[in-house]
C-alpha cells in the first residue's frame, strides 16, 4: 500500500485480479473500462452481470488485440450480452494502450497490468485509488478515446 487512498499491487508477486474485480463487484452506477489486451473471463462475467443489473457499463478495447484467439470469445460474450463497447486504435493509428477501470465516478484502477490471465505472471503493477478528481480526469480521457474510436474507426 502506498498510502491510505491508493493500493498498489505488483505482479507476479501480488494478486491483481481480486483488486480489479472488487470495484466491479461493488459498483452501483457506472463502469468505464479501457484495456489493450483483455481476456479475463471473471471480469467479463462481472461486467455482464453489472450490465444486466442495469448499471451503465461501457468498454474501449484495442483493435490489434481484440481479434486474438483468447480475446475473441470474451469480446463476443460481451457483445452477445449487449454490453456497449468500441474496438479501435489510437487517433495516431497506433495501438490503444490505455489500461484503466473507473467505477462510480470515484474509484480508479490503472497501471501496466492488462486484464488477462497471463498478466499475473508478468512484471506489472496495478493501482486502485478512491479519488473523485482522478476518476473525473480518467473518465474525461476515456470518453475522448471512446468518442474518437466510435466515430473514426470501422466497427469490429
Amino acid at each position: 500500500m502506498i498510502d491510505a487512498s491508493r493500493q498498489t499491487y505488483f505482479t507476479p508477486y501480488d494478486d491483481a485480479q481480486t483488486p480489479l474485480l472488487n470495484p466491479i463487484n461493488s459498483a452501483t452506477k457506472k463502469i468505464r473500462l479501457a484495456d489493450y489486451s483483455f481476456n479475463l473471463n471473471s471480469v467479463v462475467q462481472a461486467l455482464i452481470a453489472k450490465h444486466q443489473a442495469g448499471l451503465d457499463v461501457s468498454l474501449v478495447l484495442d483493435k490489434s488485440q481484440a481479434g486474438g484467439s483468447t480475446e475473441v470469445p470474451e469480446v463476443n460474450s460481451l457483445k452477445l450480452a449487449g454490453v456497449p463497447l468500441v474496438v479501435g486504435s489510437s487517433d495516431k493509428g497506433k495501438i490503444m494502450h490505455l489500461k484503466v477501470i473507473i467505477v462510480d465516478d470515484a474509484t480508479v484502477g490503472s497501471g501496466s497490468y492488462n486484464f488477462t490471465g497471463t498478466a499475473d505472471l508478468e512484471d506489472n503493477f496495478f493501482d486502485v485509488e478512491h479519488n473523485v478528481e482522478r476518476a473525473a480526469a480518467f473518465t474525461a480521457y476515456w470518453q475522448k478515446v471512446h468518442d474518437w474510436i466510435a466515430t473514426k474507426t470501422p466497427s469490429v
